[in-house]
């Protein structure tokens, strides 16, 4: 069925909804664009992965808030993201940027997907082949994120997914 998601998000998407795949996260109709506003999310947990294996895991008072700077064009560094009471700043930035928002089969994931860059990364061979390139050049810092995933339930953000490059680390927050 079609549904217009609000996801706390002050701006709608028109998204098609089926549970039956996943019955934990919200299943979306991939590779469309979102254009988002704002969202504030907190979580109260966090696991840390590194090479596929739970390295670190405990309890978090951070607060991240996602800014639209323009919510009607994908340009570069659009959506700001900031992390408030950072515990996992020795290995995550608290300051983030990316230029699109779009959809995979269980998530939002917002992004920078540059034609070079100096992290050679599958994610970006394997989204360029359906989205546009969003810039010509990116050089990713340490702790600077590659992509922030979100994922939903019923509509609302119940958990968002950071991935780090150096050392490769995927940093995961749940309510």
């Amino acid at each position: 069925m079609t549904k217009s998601l609000r996801l706390g998000w002050i701006c709608s998407i028109e998204t098609s909804i089926s549970n039956t795949t996943n019955k934990f996260m919200d299943q979306l109709t991939p590779f469309q664009v979102f254009m988002l506003e704002r969202l504030d999310f907190s979580p109260s947990r966090y696991e840390v992965y590194q090479g596929g294996k739970l390295i670190d895991s405990g309890f978090t008072s951070m607060s991240i808030h996602v800014r639209a700077k323009d919510k009607t064009v994908v340009a570069n560094d659009n959506i700001v993201v900031s992390i408030i009471d950072n515990n996992l700043s020795h290995i995550l930035n608290s300051n983030s940027s990316y230029d699109i928002v779009t959809t995979l089969h269980d998530r939002f994931i917002a992004l920078i997907l540059p034609q070079r860059s100096n992290i050679n990364d599958i994610m970006f061979q394997t989204f360029s082949w359906a989205i546009k390139h969003t810039r010509s050049f990116k050089n990713f810092a340490d702790k600077e994120p590659l992509c922030m995933s979100m994922f939903t339930q019923n509509g609302k953000v119940v958990k968002m997914s950071f991935k780090v490059y150096s050392p490769e680390t995927l940093i995961e927050l749940s309510l």
